[in-house]
């Protein structure tokens, strides 16, 4: 009896280890591409910021109404669940003015985001206090795949 206890403990475990990597592997599939969400600063002038995940791998940009970058950032990210929650971990983190001002900043990011057909949310800032605002809450836009 406790051979067929412990056998079915484990194809338990197995079945929801398999659930959970399946489910990160389809979210991943599902936040692939380039997604937008356009804002307003304090001042009331406008600007977009620009997620660009291509496989594991995620560049943020802030780019105000000319077109210019403003803030850029690169990571690696990580998703994982938590029940229902689906979590981001973004590491190894650089960020800089543009491209070839990236340097590492050694604050890893972790957000709670939630994918559809064409938009996410993401919830940021609820993991740690920071200087670059409180906890805020973006809807953006799928731009491409």
């Amino acid at each position: 009896m406790k051979k067929v206890m412990m056998l079915c403990a484990v194809f338990l475990l197995a079945g929801s280890i398999s659930s959970a990597l399946a489910a990160e592997t389809g979210d991943l599939d599902r936040v692939q591409g380039t997604w937008e969400v356009k804002k307003k600063n304090a001042a009331g002038e406008s600007y977009k910021q620009v997620l660009v995940i291509e496989k594991d791998k995620l560049t943020f940009k802030m780019v105000d109404s000319g077109d210019s970058v403003r803030l850029m950032a690169k990571g690696s990210i990580k998703l994982e669940k938590a029940g229902a929650i689906s979590i981001m971990k973004i590491v190894n983190l650089e960020a800089g003015g543009s491209e070839g001002e990236l340097s590492p900043i050694y604050d890893d990011r972790t957000v709670v985001y939630r994918v559809g057909f064409s938009s996410m949310s993401v919830a940021t800032n609820f993991d740690a206090d920071r200087d670059d605002g409180g906890p805020a809450l973006d809807t953006y836009r799928k731009v491409t795949k």
